[in-house]
């Protein structure tokens, strides 16, 4: 049935009654003309009236352009409702007391201040609509409760509010599916907040950053650092807490601003093979390029190196400048900074340099 002619009705539209006009305004249907003939020109013909208690306004916007004055729309109420690609955001959203009639309008969405937990939430899959929650300045919880999408296994798709600033701990920690998301915005990011989002393949340009805490991308999918806004120094600690730690599609990272890094920053982020804008770094953690695919070390004005900073990468040819360290420290147990760097060819020490410890260039063939 492609071709539609229904002329004198006057029904009380259902929800299924609704979708189905939608369904006929798309376009693939065509209509019946005057004479009884096939017209595939014309949209659906419909000459009656359809009833409404409330309707939204982008139905009734949608209903008139397609069928024009033939199809009259009475209703007693209009409204500007969102309309809710994943039906179960809004199933939450109603159950926590957002929205009414059975929607959530744009004037309702503006006004919630604070967003309902989707913690360990597997039903919901995209949250696009997120962007019209304007009164939302934060997203997850600045203590360690759980909340956010912290374990929102499905959700594949976020757009956040512009007004939204802070991303709060585990916002979307382990959202393994999540694989679209804007940032451009954001200024904090606290612990862990993408932690765990392995489909994340997207590359980070967060220009108006100031704060970034250990783990926010640990374990991630993100395949570059382009900006990292007014951030000078990327955290963690000796416990395996780097920023970037084990994200296996890095490959590119931007350091501009960067002026310390901590331990494991980007260790086991094998696919890492260039890091540009170096100069401004003095401080470099243990164990921070472990097992990448870096071909060149240059920091002209590192001043701190620690331990196995650089242990393992096989890739590494050309160490040109260590800046003015004074020390390359071995930390015991064979922890050396280049160790088993087997492609290394290349090594300038600085004039400052006054011990190198156990182990620094152990299993590099050229030594």
């Amino acid at each position: 049935l492609n071709n539609i002619r229904v002329i004198g009705f006057n029904k009380t539209a259902t929800a299924e009654d609704t979708d189905f006009l939608l369904e006929l305004a798309k376009g693939d249907y065509h209509g019946i003309n005057d004479a009884g003939a096939v017209d595939n020109t014309i949209p659906p013909v419909l000459v009656g009236t359809v009833n409404y208690d409330v309707i939204d306004g982008d139905t009734y916007d949608a209903l008139k352009v397609a069928f024009g004055k033939n199809l009259t729309i009475n209703y007693n109420k209009l409204i500007a409702l969102i309309k809710f690609a994943d039906p179960d955001v809004l199933a939450k959203l109603l159950a926590n007391g957002i929205g009414s009639d059975g929607g959530v309008t744009r004037e309702q969405a503006a006004a919630v201040t604070t967003l309902p937990s989707f913690f360990d939430d597997k039903t919901i899959d995209s949250f696009d609509e997120l962007q019209y929650f304007t009164g939302l300045t934060q997203i997850g919880p600045s203590n360690w409760a759980n909340g956010g999408f912290y374990r929102a296994s499905n959700l594949k798709s976020v757009v956040l509010p512009s007004s939204v600033e802070i991303l709060g701990n585990n916002a979307f920690r382990e959202c393994s599916s999540l694989s679209s998301i804007n940032l451009e915005h954001i200024k904090i990011l606290m612990e862990g907040v993408f932690n765990g989002c392995t489909s994340l393949a997207i590359a980070v340009n967060m220009p108006n950053l100031t704060t970034l805490t250990k783990k926010a991308f640990y374990m991630s999918g993100i395949t570059e650092i382009a900006s990292l806004g007014k951030v000078t120094e990327l955290p963690s600690d000796s416990s395996q807490n780097g920023t970037f730690y084990k994200c296996l599609n890095l490959t590119k990272v931007n350091l501009s601003g960067i002026t310390k890094m901590g331990w494991y920053e980007f260790c086991d982020c094998t696919a890492l093979s260039e890091v540009i804008n170096t100069t401004g770094v003095i401080e470099m953690g243990s164990l921070c390029f472990y097992n990448t695919a870096i071909t060149v070390v240059n920091y002209p004005n590192l001043t701190v190196i620690g331990y196995r900073a650089f242990d393992n990468c096989k890739s590494l040819i050309s160490v040109s400048s260590l800046g003015k360290v004074t020390e390359l420290p071995s930390g015991g147990s064979q922890n050396g900074i280049f160790r088993n760097c087997s492609s290394l060819v290349d090594v300038r020490l600085p004039e400052t340099l006054n011990k190198i410890g156990e182990y620094t260039f152990s299993g590099c063939s050229v030594f």
